[in-house]
């Protein structure tokens, strides 16, 4: 705590060996260590780079690792050869307990791209 303000130490640090941090911009870490404040490791950024980051870097949470996913790989890969064997996305859906829609996202690469 500074003059009554709490500050993160990342921030601090970017500020104190670099500069002002500018109005929308955030501190990103180049090394992906949350608690690093080695100031040749942070840089300015916005939301949005900081998540293409995440996602380019791998570290995003996705099939059965999102924390909303209702279906694991092999179930996805069942989906598949059902579709691939013709049988109706509402039998599908409903054969998993989920709803045609998912069935389609799948059969239409929108979900479980990976």
């Amino acid at each position: 705590m500074i003059n009554g303000k709490n500050y993160r130490t990342h921030r601090l640090a970017y500020q104190l060996y670099v500069g002002n941090i500018p109005h929308g911009k955030i501190i990103m870490h180049r090394c992906d260590n949350p608690p690093c404040i080695n100031p040749d490791h942070l840089q300015l950024g916005i939301p949005r780079d900081n998540s293409a980051d995440m996602i380019r870097k791998g570290r995003s949470a996705y099939g059965e690792k999102h924390s909303q996913a209702k279906l694991s790989k092999p179930q996805v890969k069942c989906i598949r050869e059902m579709l691939k064997q013709g049988i109706n996305q509402s039998i599908i859906g409903k054969s998993m307990g989920i709803h045609q829609s998912n069935v389609s996202r799948i059969a239409n690469g929108e979900a479980w791209t990976k």
